[in-house]
């Protein structure tokens, strides 16, 4: 028998659309799919309104009851939350619908308002844009680079400013705090400009405030600006927004995973319906979250990816749910192309049966192009050279999956082609227009 919940009754008029049943049949119904819950009249608690739904599948709707009249309403979703891309047409709130057989909800389709699903659009737009239209800027002078600190120092004040070490995690022990060496970089550069300037550190401050900006009013940001104040979690912080930017760029709806009471949390979560759902665990290893050198070997890549399957499993210790399926992200900064083609590579030989719950391992890495010399720790670059930041996106698919989500890979440059408002751009994806120095 299926859960009842009751539906909060609507006591005044609250401008939703507003759907009646001619009959004693439900107003919605779902059909072809798991096992959802059967809403009824929160006036006369008897009349089954909606039956068979799925969490999160009808958001802001008011019904109204023909046994007693009385209008109960499915709430708004909450800010941030993700609505999914199976979304059915949306109703526009003047519209009042009788009816007198059920509409049928296949496969987790979603329904809402159209105030819903265009505040949606309106949030993705903004989280999208750090990697879809990043502004470009001309490096005229030293006084762009100070404006880059500033915005810098109102996105991360308490990172930047603090003048206790940042957090009590391990890694705050070990390494030093990613974002001020990034601000104290671009200071360095503004005071030696024109001869030597930092690009790769400029573009990647220019960035992460970008992306800092972007999901400052995400209700979880309050929460991850704490967290933040540990090294390693502000590596982990910063890759995660920019995967989950650049997936949204591409067309998914991605957002934070909500913590739930005895259920762990992985941290991204991508929703194509409110059947379909997929978990993001994001992992960064400690080598990725500085540059190196050194490159890596196939065995450290080997390690590096079964370290991080390990921790994305199903059992003790891993983050991902049993019985969901999920996807595995290895991110890293100033990863070369060569490098990530050998993680996404090794990936594929390290998925196995027992992964069966991972649709797929994506090597993300957030990385400059057109990189110049080294001169006395900075980076010189040439005048009338190009330098602009990228993202390596590159998939590999598990042949062992067994999950009901289907996902497209692009793994040749060429599929990357057909990326709308990308453009030919193969496996780097820039973020925007290329920094260019000018008044040299």
């Amino acid at each position: 028998m299926a859960l009842r919940q009751f539906l909060r009754r609507e006591t005044a008029l609250e401008g939703r659309p507003i759907f009646l049943q001619g009959g004693r049949l439900p107003l919605f119904r779902g059909v072809a799919q798991p096992e959802g819950s059967d809403f009824v009249c929160g006036w006369c608690r008897e009349s089954v309104l909606a039956e068979n739904i799925l969490p999160r599948q009808l958001w802001d709707l008011t019904l109204g009851c023909f046994r007693c009249a009385g209008r109960s309403v499915f709430p708004n979703r909450p800010v941030g939350s993700p609505l999914g891309r199976n979304v059915g047409t949306p109703f526009p709130r003047t519209r009042v619908v009788v009816r007198t057989s059920p509409i049928e909800l296949s496969s987790g389709v979603v329904y809402s308002s159209v105030a819903c699903a265009d505040a949606r659009e309106k949030e993705l737009a903004r989280l999208a844009a750090p990697l879809r239209d990043l502004p470009s800027r001309s490096l005229a002078g030293p006084r762009v680079l100070l404006e880059l600190v500033e915005r810098a120092r109102m996105a991360f004040r308490p990172l930047i400013d603090s003048d206790s070490h940042p957090g009590a995690g391990r890694s705050a022990r070990r390494d030093p705090h990613r974002q001020r060496f990034l601000v104290e970089r671009v200071q360095a550069s503004a005071q030696s400009f024109p001869h030597a300037i930092d690009i790769p550190a400029i573009i990647e401050l220019d960035l992460v405030v970008e992306l800092a900006q972007a999901w400052a009013t995400h209700p979880s940001w309050r929460t991850r600006i704490k967290t933040l104040r540990d090294p390693g979690e502000l590596s982990h912080g910063i890759l995660e927004m920019a995967a989950a930017s650049f997936l949204i760029a591409i067309g998914n709806d991605v957002g934070p995973q909500a913590p739930q009471e005895r259920h762990r949390t992985a941290d991204l979560e991508c929703v194509i319906s409110a059947a379909d759902v997929l978990s993001l665990e994001v992992k960064v290893p400690r080598r990725h979250q500085w540059p190196t050198a050194r490159s890596l070997t196939h065995d450290e890549a080997v390690a590096v990816v079964n370290r991080a399957l390990g921790s994305a499993g199903t059992g003790p210790g891993g983050q991902l749910e049993p019985g969901t399926s999920g996807l595995l992200v290895v991110g890293g900064y100033h990863v070369p192309l060569d490098e990530a083609a050998l993680l996404r590579d090794v990936a594929k030989e390290c998925l196995t049966q027992e992964h069966s719950h991972i649709s797929a391992a994506m090597v993300v890495g957030l990385a400059t192009h057109s990189a110049g010399e080294a001169v006395d720790g900075l980076v010189q670059v040439p005048a009338g050279r190009g330098m602009g930041c990228a993202i390596i996106h590159l998939v590999a698919l598990n042949p062992f999956y067994t999950g009901p989500i289907i996902l497209r890979a692009r793994e040749s440059p060429d599929d990357l082609r057909d990326l709308p408002s990308f453009g030919e751009q193969r496996q780097l994806l820039p973020g925007g227009p290329a920094w260019e120095e000018s008044g040299r």
